[in-house]
């Protein structure tokens, strides 16, 4: 019983992927973080005009021992960086 109110540390794991070449299901993570406190992180990595990139989130929770007691589905959105006119 106890331990269900000690695995309430929530954090997020997420991170952006792109597709390369023409081979289905074959992605790159370009940048990705474990564990953040928030659901948003800054790339690391430059981002090109006119590629088609993957973001995903889920949340993750952290037991009283540090260790992951559970995630959560992994969210994901497809974006597209379009140069300004």
């Amino acid at each position: 019983m106890l331990e269900k109110y000690l695995t309430r540390c929530k954090t997020y794991s997420n991170s952006i992927c792109r597709r390369d070449g023409n081979v289905p299901n074959e992605f790159t993570i370009l940048d990705s973080s474990d564990n953040t406190t928030t659901n948003a992180e800054p790339c690391q990595e430059t981002l090109k005009y006119n590629t088609v990139y993957w973001w995903r989130v889920r949340t993750v929770i952290i037991n009283f021992s540090g260790g992951i007691a559970a995630t959560g589905p992994w969210y994901i959105q497809m974006f597209t960086i379009v140069a300004a006119k």
